[in-house]
C-alpha cells in the first residue's frame, strides 16, 4: 500500500507539475492545481515514465504475494521484484498497451464488446508475473482462464470498482478545502483500496486457474 502510494503521489504530482508550467507566471499563483514540484516540464515528464514503471513493477510483485502458497506466502521478499523483471516488465507493458487499445475501441463501438474484453482480459498481468508468460500467451492464457466466467467476473469487477470509486470519492472532499489537500487525502484512501480490490481479482484467478487445472486434470 505505501509502494502504491508512492508512485500514485509521484505520478500525479509529476502531471501537475507539467500542467503549471505551461501555464503564465501570474497564472500559476492563482491556479489551484494540486501537489506540484519545483522542476522543469521535461524532468517531470521523465518522472511520469518511471512512475508508471515503478507502478507496474509494484502490481507485477503485488500478483506474485498475492497468489504465492506455503509457510512463507506473507513475507514480502526481493525476489517478488526481481525474478525476471525485465521480462515480465516489457512483456505487462506490452500486454497492457494491447488490452488498452482493445478495450477502448470496443467500448468506442459498443459498451457491451469493451466489458467483454476487459473482463476476458483481466487476468493479464497475473499470467505474466506469475507463470512468467510472455505478451501474446498471457492474453491468450487470460483469455481461457475468463472463458465460462465472464459475467461473474464482470459482477466482481463492477462491484470492486464502485466500492473503490465511492470511497475515493469521498476522500476527494477534501479538495473543497484545498486541492493539495484533497489529493493527498484522496490518495491515502485511494492505495489502500487499490490493494484491497487487486487482492480480491487475485483470489479470483486462483480459483478460476485451479479450477481449470482441475477440469485438465480429469
Amino acid at each position: 500500500m505505501a509502494l502504491t502510494a508512492l508512485y500514485v503521489g509521484l505520478f500525479t504530482s509529476s502531471v501537475n507539475t507539467i500542467v503549471a508550467n505551461q501555464l503564465p507566471p501570474a497564472a500559476q499563483q492563482e491556479a489551484q492545481i494540486g501537489v506540484t514540484l519545483p522542476l522543469p516540464s521535461a524532468v517531470a515528464g521523465v518522472l511520469v515514465l518511471v512512475a508508471l514503471l515503478l507502478g507496474m513493477i509494484i502490481y507485477i510483485a503485488a500478483a506474485r504475494a498475492f497468489t504465492r502458497e506455503g509457510p512463507d506466502s506473507g513475507a514480502v521478499t526481493g525476489s517478488l521484484f526481481t525474478r525476471r523483471i525485465g521480462r515480465a516488465l516489457l512483456s505487462a507493458v506490452g500486454a497492457n498497451v494491447v488490452v488498452g487499445i482493445a478495450t477502448l475501441v470496443g467500448f468506442v463501438l459498443l459498451v457491451l464488446p469493451g466489458i467483454f474484453l476487459m473482463v476476458s482480459f483481466a487476468f493479464v498481468l497475473f499470467a505474466v508475473a506469475v507463470e512468467d508468460a510472455r505478451l501474446v500467451t498471457s492474453l491468450r492464457r487470460s483469455w481461457d482462464i475468463a472463458r465460462g466466467n465472464r459475467l461473474r467476473l464482470a459482477a466482481l469487477l463492477l462491484l470492486v470498482g464502485v466500492v473503490t470509486g465511492v470511497l475515493s470519492s469521498l476522500g476527494s472532499l477534501a479538495s473543497f478545502v484545498s486541492p493539495t489537500l484533497g489529493q493527498i487525502v484522496s490518495l491515502l484512501v485511494t492505495a489502500p483500496l487499490a490493494i484491497i480490490g487487486y487482492g480480491i481479482v487475485a483470489d479470483a484467478y486462483l480459483q478460476l486457474r485451479d479450477d481449470q487445472s482441475g477440469v485438465a486434470e480429469l
